[in-house]
């Protein structure tokens, strides 16, 4: 699956609106726990191009997919422990937006990885 680096600036967007929104929260929801707790969403590393990147730049973004990777496990990890946290009262509302959550991170951490291999096969292609 190709991915254009519009389609990761679309991400990015995607990723500031919903912390933009979860930070106009109050701290007594969910949203508050999570921007308490665990913070914002990891940023999401940009990708070279492929067809035009150089090797030290493509081995800066493996670095930067790396790092992002390590920050968006421990960001899930931290929106596992507030689900653990939440007892048998807390509403269902709250379930599902922890949940829905942790399926973005993974989602957003899937398109970024098919987006660097995408670009390291495209430079492979120039070879």
């Amino acid at each position: 699956m190709k991915v254009s680096s519009f389609a990761i600036a679309v991400l990015s967007m995607n990723l500031v609106f919903a912390t933009s929104a979860m930070a106009a929260e109050t701290t007594d929801s969910v949203t508050g726990m999570v921007l308490d707790k665990c913070g914002k969403l990891p940023v999401t590393p940009t990708i070279p191009n492929g067809n035009t990147a150089s090797e030290e730049d493509l081995v800066s973004a493996m670095k930067d997919v790396k790092s992002y990777q390590t920050k968006v496990m421990e960001y899930r990890a931290c929106l596992d422990q507030i689900a653990v946290g939440l007892t048998a009262e807390e509403d269902q509302e709250k379930q599902t937006l922890l949940v829905s959550l942790h399926n973005r991170t993974v989602d957003d951490e899937q398109e970024l990885g098919d987006l660097f291999n995408s670009s390291v096969r495209a430079f492979k292609g120039r070879k």
